[in-house]
Order: C-alpha cells, then sequence, then structure tokens
C-alpha cells in the first residue's frame, strides 16, 4: 500500500518496474520519432526530392527490402544493399555535383551509406522525409511491379 509520506526515492525504490516499465515507454516514443534524422542528411520533402530529380538528375538510392522495393518505388531508384562495397561507391558518386537521395525504412544503414558516400566525397546526400507513405500523400506517382534492379549484385 503507498505510504502517504513515502519520500520520492522510497516511492522510486517500492515501485521500481513502474519506473522501468515508464523508462522503457519514453525510450520508444523518442526513438519512434528519431527514424526520419540522420545527423548530416539533409530530409528532404516529395516535392523537394521530385525537384532534385527532375531538375539536377539526382540519384535515388533505395535500402529497403527486396519486397518493400518491388511493392513501390520512387520512379528511377535503384536499390542497393544496405552495405555498398567500395567500388561501387565509386560508381556512384563520379559526379560528386549531382544530389544523392536516400531512401530507407533502417536509420543504422542510412547513417553506413550517408558516411561511405560523404568519405567518397559526395556533399549533396538528402534523405526522403516521411518515406514512401508521404510520397503517396503527395499525390506522386511510384514505380514498381517490374524486375527488381539490385545494385547491390551488380559487377
Amino acid at each position: 500500500m503507498l505510504a502517504l509520506h513515502m519520500s520520492f526515492a522510497d516511492f522510486v525504490i517500492e515501485y521500481w518496474m513502474l519506473w522501468g516499465l515508464a523508462t522503457s515507454l519514453t525510450l520508444v516514443l523518442v526513438i519512434s520519432f528519431v527514424p526520419d534524422l540522420l545527423p548530416g542528411a539533409s530530409q528532404a520533402s516529395p516535392v523537394e526530392i521530385t525537384r532534385l530529380i527532375n531538375r539536377e538528375r539526382a540519384v535515388v538510392l533505395d535500402l529497403r527490402s527486396e519486397a518493400d522495393f518491388a511493392a513501390g518505388h520512387l520512379p528511377g531508384a535503384i536499390r542497393v544493399e544496405r552495405t555498398l562495397d567500395p567500388e561501387r561507391i565509386r560508381g556512384l558518386t563520379r559526379d560528386r555535383a549531382r544530389p544523392v537521395v536516400l531512401h530507407a525504412d533502417d536509420t543504422l544503414a542510412a547513417a553506413a551509406i550517408f558516411r561511405s558516400l560523404s568519405a567518397a566525397g559526395m556533399e549533396r546526400i538528402y534523405r526522403l522525409r516521411g518515406g514512401v507513405e508521404a510520397w503517396r500523400t503527395a499525390g506522386l506517382p511510384l514505380a514498381g511491379g517490374g524486375p527488381i534492379e539490385s545494385a547491390g549484385r551488380r559487377g
């Protein structure tokens, strides 16, 4: 039973499981807001990404699973494995002035690709804010249903 004159420290010690649960739920809530944040990569809306693709021939790298890619992806996107080998990075970064758009549902994978591209000299790296759902909500078309072109498997 809860004592009326229990100190805060005693309360925390007595109900440590509740505090652990509250801390865990808070952490899950914070993490749910973090996936769209990628240090260094500028977030861009679907409209901004469309502008980069149409006006500046942005390279769109899709880091999602083959199934997600096949279900629908940004037009012209190249599906890449979550770990790009150095030779493939050099192939994608020949034109360093060309923007790169990362489309990923895994922040850690996107961060690794971002670091690889940055190390290769790419300066204009963007991340699609809101993913495919934001793209659909903006009324923009998706490609999909065809054969999967996987850049991570090319020689």
